[in-house]
């Protein structure tokens, strides 16, 4: 039972910790998507010359028209000429024209900041689009940016009017990640909550006498104990030692050293004290005392049966004593044997 509780637990935990490290990841991707400070470290500036379809780049704007060049989503984004800074093959700085694909919101900042951006150039980052011939967003791009960009260059390259930058792709690709993000961090963080009220559920049902293995004969027995806590039996035993973990309750031997173990004093012949000595490979030595059971019952197949209890040193056996004076007491058929040793 305990197994299945832990299972549960885990089936729950584990996979609700890899869609919250999924979601994570899934968040860090969004936020890092055209990010300015990553490309600096990058060095990746806009040049016409170098650049390639689709790469992300850094774009220093100088100046804007405020007036777009063409629409496009039903005016959600809009293309705008733009000035901006391009080292030349000496690496000196000179002032360059191209279009540039912004939302209305980023597309209000930059205008508002037109009179100082020759002084103070905004960064943008941004991807370099080479739109199909058939794109309709872009229609007449080409033609449109021809004749804008007449005022600003006599003879404009055909690749500096036909293509341009925009910061739709990463602000896209970042709502994209943030949806996937939250769609896979709200399952996984209900997980790991349903795993952690799982695992306080499993601490209760272990701190009944039915969350232990072997205990439906002292529940049958004893239903007064039914559905109750540990600490029950514990309080109301007959004999407690909680140094040792060593308690009777009626007619059943009880044990706290793992979890809970059982033994009935009705079917036991004899019990015995037996300390063994262990020697690890990392050197010292400690011990484990356990009480032996032997079973009067001539029908059983398990002759005898090991409790582990506490072991404090020399002094364990001494401490005994007094359970086996109650065994005496209330069981005078059980046969108290002497002390037993092995060391290996």
């Amino acid at each position: 039972m305990h197994k299945n509780r832990v299972r549960g637990y885990n089936k729950r935990f584990y996979p609700g910790v890899a869609l919250i490290v999924a979601a994570m990841l899934c968040l860090v991707f969004a936020l890092t998507r055209l990010n300015v400070p990553l490309l600096q470290l990058q060095n990746k500036y806009f040049n016409l010359k170098d650049i390639t379809k689709n790469e992300d780049s850094i774009l220093k704007v100088t100046g804007i028209d405020k007036h777009s060049v063409q629409n496009s989503d039903f005016g959600k984004w809009s293309l705008y000429i733009v000035s901006y800074l391009e080292k030349d093959s000496h690496g000196n700085e000179t002032t360059q024209y191209i279009g540039l694909e912004l939302d209305e919101e980023t597309a209000k900042q930059l205008i508002d900041k037109k009179n100082t951006l020759r002084d103070h150039p905004e960064k943008v980052a941004g991807t370099f689009v080479e739109p199909e011939f058939h794109d309709k967003k872009v229609m007449d791009y080409s033609y449109r940016t021809q004749d804008a960009m007449e005022k600003y260059i006599k003879a404009p390259l055909s690749r500096r009017y036909q293509n341009y930058l925009s910061i739709k792709p990463g602000k896209e690709t970042q709502k994209l990640f943030l949806i996937i993000s939250l769609v896979l961090l709200i399952p996984g963080l209900v997980l790991v909550y349903l795993a952690e009220k799982h695992h306080q559920f499993a601490a209760y049902y272990n701190s009944l006498f039915a969350g232990y293995k072997n205990t439906e004969a002292l529940v049958a027995s004893h239903p007064e104990l039914k559905g109750k806590r540990l600490s029950t039996l514990l309080n109301k035993s007959d004999y407690i030692d909680d140094t040792l973990g060593v308690y009777i309750y009626k007619n059943f031997f009880c044990s706290t050293v793992k979890g809970l173990e059982i033994y009935d004093l009705n079917k036991t012949k004899s019990v015995h004290h037996f300390e063994k000595t262990f020697y690890p490979e990392e050197g010292g030595s400690f011990m484990k005392s356990y009480l032996v059971f032997a079973t009067s019952d001539p029908d059983a197949v398990v002759r005898s049966t090991k409790v582990q209890i506490k072991n404090i040193g020399e002094e364990t056996d001494a401490h005994l004593q007094p359970f086996f004076d109650k065994l005496r007491q209330d069981f005078p058929a059980i046969e108290i044997e002497a002390k037993k040793e092995s060391k290996r």
